[in-house]
């Protein structure tokens, strides 16, 4: 099927469920983006007024829910996390705790005895294991970032034995009785990220991969029964499938797109699949776990934003940090969006920018983090007294963005403590120092 059929059959769909749903009348439209099978919200948008326009749905009804779009879900509360805040350049979104916990309980409960558990991508999975008692080892991969250096900081406040490993060139054969993996939902992270996972898992074990469902994209049910038959060459054999059984929070980037788009913030709207896959052989090593992904941006962690440069690359704009779209909020979270391409600066609320000289704009970051590494003996990025201002001049309006983000945040968080008596367990940890931290994707 051609693309564009692909996509005619998808909105398809979509008129039909979104028809379905239009004859309760009591539904608003945020309760309907939770029904729905994970569509974006501006394709339930998009749905509707096709669905007026063709006089299938009721103008009245449709214009009722058009008319909701951009408020906020009362119901949404967001919660202060304990990690950094997720970002968009990394396409992290982090599961509910009550899924989270699901999961880890659905592993502990399925993995052959004194088998290790494994935690791939999930480092919201990874805080939640903290409070549970799993009399089992476990191990969180991850990015070598602020997230999980706070995991770290984490796991030894609360004096707990989860094992830390960067993202590496190889991966070893460790064995595990389950692995639990969350992989951006693009296929070139899916494909290695599943290799790596059934490398790491014992014969007898068991792989837990969130995946989009069909509300996501044209391709969704294509690219499952693919990755299932990928799977079998890598001695998987599909287990179960429980569609629509992850619940995600919508991250504070997202919630900035769509805010910038018109859209008021849904609770719990976003949903993957569960795949179970049972390991029943072992299968060659597959190339994927022998290609380390290039980082080619560097962070840094000013206040509660965490600022992504990308060092590398030409841009003709004329300063070295320029608005790409008005507001600079982009109002997609989409990678394929051409604006994404052009920033060289990208927060974790959103905001990209262009730049002409990305190398002043990690020194101004460097003048606002006080570590170790700002504080080595270094030659200045900058050769004169004009570039010397500029660095100023743009570590002033980073502390800007930082102080706005936090704004911003905070107008998303309850008014009273996170459920369980939880949110600031550990708060002592999160020193002056460490919120100021660096990382340009090497241990320091």
């Amino acid at each position: 099927m051609s693309r564009v059929l692909a996509q005619a059959d998808f909105e398809r769909r979509i008129d039909e469920q979104v028809l379905g749903l239009l004859s309760r009348s009591s539904l608003s439209f945020h309760a309907m983006l939770g029904a729905l099978p994970s569509v974006y919200p501006t394709n339930v948008i998009e749905s509707l007024a096709r669905l007026a326009a063709t006089g299938l749905a009721d103008r009245s009804r449709t214009e009722e829910l058009r008319a909701q779009i951009g408020r906020r879900d009362d119901a949404l509360r967001s919660t202060r996390t304990l990690l950094p805040l997720p970002h968009p350049v990394e396409f992290e979104w982090r599961f509910c705790p009550d899924t989270s916990q699901h999961l880890l309980e659905l592993a502990n409960e399925m993995a052959p005895a004194k088998t290790p558990i494994v935690l791939f991508g999930t480092p919201g999975v990874a805080v939640e294991a903290l409070h549970l008692p799993i009399a089992r080892r476990l191990t969180f991969i991850g990015e070598n970032n602020s997230v999980t250096q706070r995991l770290r900081a984490l796991n030894n406040a609360a004096e707990q034995s989860l094992t830390l490993q960067f993202c590496t060139m190889a991966y070893p054969q460790m064995g595990a009785g389950a692995v639990i993996v969350d992989p951006p939902w693009y296929m070139d992270f899916v494909k290695p990220m599943l290799a790596i996972a059934a490398h790491t898992v014992c014969v007898g074990g068991f792989v837990f991969v969130s995946l989009p469902p069909e509300g996501v994209r044209s391709s969704a049910i294509d690219d499952q029964a693919k990755l299932i038959r990928r799977a079998g060459r890598l001695g998987l054999r599909l287990h179960s499938v429980q569609p629509l059984a992850l619940h995600y929070e919508t991250p504070f980037f997202e919630q900035n797109a769509l805010a910038a788009a018109g859209i008021g913030c849904s609770q719990r709207w976003r949903r993957g699949d569960l795949l179970v896959f049972e390991k029943i052989s072992v299968a060659a090593p597959d190339s994927n776990l022998f290609v380390a992904r290039k980082r080619e941006w560097c962070e840094f962690v000013i206040g509660r934003m965490r600022l992504f440069v990308r060092r590398e690359g030409q841009s003709t704009c004329p300063t070295a940090l320029s608005s790409l779209v008005e507001g600079d909020i982009l109002p997609t979270v989409s990678r394929c969006d051409r604006r994404r391409r052009q920033a060289a600066v990208v927060t974790s609320g959103n905001r990209i920018f262009a730049s002409s000289n990305p190398e002043l704009v990690v020194e101004a970051a460097l003048s606002l983090c006080k570590t170790d590494f700002s504080s080595r003996s270094r030659q200045p990025l900058w050769g004169n007294t004009s570039e010397a201002a500029e660095v100023e001049r743009i570590a002033d309006e980073l502390t800007r963005l930082s102080e706005r983000e936090a704004a911003e945040e905070r107008a998303t968080l309850p008014l009273s403590p996170i459920a369980g008596g939880q949110a600031w367990k550990y708060d002592s940890i999160n020193s002056s120092r460490e919120r100021r931290e660096i990382l340009s994707g090497a241990t320091t």
